[in-house]
Formats: structure tokens, C-alpha cells, sequence
């Protein structure tokens, strides 16, 4: 099986974390650090695999979680790409939007690793090939 996982943060340290809680779950995993939302939307229309689970902060600074996720919708996936949103903010609206929008989780940063490990053993799912996955333009 193979796992592909995005973990988008500006600020490295987060992403460095995020990292290794998910290596500590799937060791032989390809994890990619990204900086912006530009660079996350790139990741996911060239890789040859569907992301298995993006880690998404809310406050990525070219483009926050909400349009992330309404961007990351009109991709051409036939399955939903599964994104656990994590947000220094307690704001039930921005959580509840996240939700409506397709996001699988809302963590509250600084992220426990012990809830960053369960959201990651109950979100991700296994990569397929991306021309297995994406939906023809009709």
C-alpha cells in the first residue's frame, strides 16, 4: 500500500511535527512539506498519486483553509481528498464551514500528536494513481 500525505504550514517547525507524528504511522510514507496554498493546489494536480490525507492549517497565508478546501472541491477527483484542517482558533464558524466544504477534521492548535495520530488512523486512505482517480473532462 502506498501513503501520500501533504502537510501544508508556514510556519516549518509545524510542518516538521506533523511530519514525524505521521512517520511514526506509516514509516515508508511520502510526505510532502508545503509552505502555501498555491504550492499544496500544484502538489495535487501533478501528482501521480492522490494524496492520502492533506494536513491543512487554517491560517496558510496566500490562502486560507476555506478556499483551500472550495479550490481543492473543483479539482477533478472522483473521491473526495480527505483534509484534517488545524487552526490556532476556537471559532465555530470557521470549523462548521470547514466541515460543510468537505474537511474530515478540525484540530486546535498547538496539535496534540495523540489526536494528530487518530485523526491520521481514521482519515487516510490508501493513494491511488492519480489516472485512476480523476474524472474525465466531458
Amino acid at each position: 500500500m502506498r501513503w501520500n500525505f501533504f502537510v501544508v504550514d508556514h510556519d516549518p517547525a509545524a510542518t516538521q511535527r506533523a511530519a514525524a507524528a505521521i512517520e511514526k504511522i506509516h514509516p515508508d510514507a511520502n510526505i510532502q512539506q508545503l509552505a502555501s496554498g498555491a504550492d499544496a493546489l500544484a502538489a495535487v494536480d501533478t501528482s501521480t498519486h492522490a494524496p492520502s490525507l492533506v494536513l491543512y492549517d487554517f491560517d496558510v497565508p496566500d490562502l486560507d483553509a476555506i478556499s483551500f478546501l472550495g479550490e481543492l472541491r473543483q479539482r477533478r477527483w472522483p473521491s473526495p481528498i480527505p483534509v484534517a484542517v488545524l487552526s490556532s482558533s476556537d471559532s465555530e464558524k470557521k470549523m462548521m464551514t470547514c466541515y460543510r466544504l468537505g474537511a474530515r477534521a478540525f484540530l486546535r492548535k498547538p496539535v496534540d500528536l495523540r489526536e494528530l495520530r487518530e485523526t491520521v488512523r481514521d482519515f487516510a486512505q490508501p493513494a491511488t494513481r492519480a489516472g485512476d482517480q480523476r474524472r474525465s473532462v466531458a
